[in-house]
């Protein structure tokens, strides 16, 4: 896969479901990210996929990606296969689908789309289904808990803000950054149409632990 100019790392595994699929994380080069801007993400993924044809049979080629700007490392700076095959094989019922992360030291960016599929939609409402603001308030402490090291519940939460509506098959982009001291998760979920919400999330400082 790094034959391609799009591409700077590869790293696959394999995700379990009814049939195994196999899930892949890309670090993008500056030439693949100017690709995805123009043609988009599934226009990008078809073609890596096209050129993957010639190497390998249909049924072994990726069917879920994670697109990044620099690979997931473990504290001793290895690959975390673990994190990515959590993101890769995340529950879409529940969890938003992640098209594209971009990680620095303090913060998370994060590309989601939210599933037509959730369950949450048919009881919020049936007519006109919109994700509900403890939901979003949940998956920022979820993705919080992924990337950073945050070990126990939140205990309050302070500036809680719903905007705007979050509907079925809207591309989010929430950004996530942590404080030390104290304790503090900031989210915000944004579209092109602006902000549709943000807060914080308060944790527990024990001796030794910090976001």
């Amino acid at each position: 896969m790094t034959d391609s100019p799009w591409v700077a790392e590869a790293f696959t595994v394999s995700i379990a479901t009814s049939r195994d699929v196999v899930g892949a994380a890309v670090v993008l080069t500056k030439a693949g990210f100017e690709q995805l801007k123009a043609t988009g993400r599934n226009a990008l993924i078809r073609q890596l996929r096209i050129g993957l044809q010639q190497w390998f049979e249909l049924i072994v080629l990726p069917r879920k990606w994670l697109l990044l700007d620099s690979m997931l490392l473990t504290p001793q700076g290895k690959i975390d296969a673990h994190l990515l095959k959590t993101l890769l094989e995340a529950d879409h019922q529940k969890l938003p689908q992640v098209q594209s992360i971009a990680v620095t030291h303090d913060s998370v960016e994060l590309l989601l789309r939210v599933p037509e599929e959730l369950i949450y939609f048919p009881d919020h409402f049936a007519a006109y289904p919109i994700l509900p603001g403890v939901v979003q308030i949940a998956w920022a402490g979820y993705f919080g808990k992924l990337f950073f090291t945050v070990t126990q519940p939140s205990l309050t939460m302070e500036v809680i803000k719903f905007v705007k509506v979050v509907k079925p098959g809207d591309e989010l982009k929430l950004t996530l950054n942590r404080r030390v001291s104290p304790s503090k998760l900031y989210f915000n979920f944004r579209s092109e149409q602006g902000t549709h919400s943000s807060g914080r999330l308060i944790y527990p400082t024990r001796h030794g632990e910090h976001l």
